[in-house]
């Protein structure tokens, strides 16, 4: 099991990839201006899905949340 932080997450590629790797059960953490596209992702995976609303191109906000995921 493996601990991974994906941005852009809420849709697209890095939600593929986000869904593929919870279902090889391993804990993800998920920054994305938005997080609405999770909340299935969120139900199928409660203790190994972590998704924070979060503006990556702000430092501050970045060093916040992956602070709180680790």
């Amino acid at each position: 099991m493996a601990n991974v932080l994906i941005t852009g997450a809420n849709r697209g590629i890095g939600f593929l990839m986000a869904r593929q790797l919870l279902k090889e059960n391993n804990k993800v953490a998920v920054l994305d201006l938005e997080t609405d596209g999770l909340c299935e992702l969120k139900e199928t995976y409660p203790d190994n899905l972590l998704a924070y609303v979060c503006d990556v191109s702000s430092q501050m906000q970045a060093d916040e949340c992956v602070t709180r995921a680790a």
